[in-house]
């Protein structure tokens, strides 16, 4: 993983999965000063590490802070929340995530959640009260 990517970058990613939130706020503003051909492989690998997580929480959080800095990944993060975080690893957390993010592409995985039978039902139900309000 990363083998495409900066060390630097990989320590961003790592920093926007942690806990703190002054933390996760610089790795993103300096993951949206690279350019764009990095931050899309950047982006690749955040995804990538959900593959060790139990759940796509702390991932989504990461790129939701990222997409608000840098809006022409909206597309790229919704695409890598679809391959990557969808099903048994979106949480309802997670679905608060997408529906305050202020992203149409990310509302609507919101949208898809609240009707998509295959996941977990309290993913569901967050995503339809997220709707509602």
């Amino acid at each position: 993983m990363g083998a495409e990517v900066s060390d630097a970058v990989l320590a961003h990613i790592n920093d926007l999965l942690g806990e703190s939130e002054a933390a996760r706020n610089v790795a993103a503003d300096s993951l949206s000063e690279r350019g764009e051909d990095e931050q899309l492989a950047a982006l690749d690998v955040l995804f990538a590490t959900t593959k060790r997580m139990q759940d796509g929480e702390a991932v989504i959080r990461g790129a939701v802070l990222w997409v608000a800095k840098t809006p022409r990944l909206e597309q790229a993060a919704a695409a890598g929340v679809e391959a990557h975080c969808w099903g048994v690893r979106l949480t309802p957390g997670a679905v608060v995530e997408l529906a305050t993010s202020g992203r149409p592409a990310l509302i609507e995985l919101v949208r898809r959640a609240a009707q998509d039978t295959s996941l977990h039902p309290s993913t569901q139900a967050a995503a339809r009260e997220e709707l509602e309000q």
